[in-house]
């Protein structure tokens, strides 16, 4: 996966969140993958660590795939 990484236009947060698990970005990614795998406590406890209503998840994560939908298909 590093090779591939290497060559996306990418921000070297992104790049550390994906490959080392760290970074600014990478409580927001824990958060997708445990909201995306029903794991609730994880998903309460990074919500409060980044100060996200939990409430407003349902809707945060729908933007965010409509937004993935649109610019992968263009």
């Amino acid at each position: 996966m590093a090779d591939i990484m290497q060559e996306l236009p990418l921000s070297a947060q992104i790049h550390k969140a994906l490959l080392d698990n760290t970074g600014d970005h990478y409580n927001y990614l824990a958060l997708a993958v445990r909201y995306e795998s029903a794991h609730w406590p994880g998903v309460a406890s990074l919500a409060g660590i980044l100060e996200i209503e939990e409430a407003a998840l349902p809707a945060l994560y729908a933007t965010a795939c409509q937004w993935s939908d649109k610019i992968s298909t263009g």
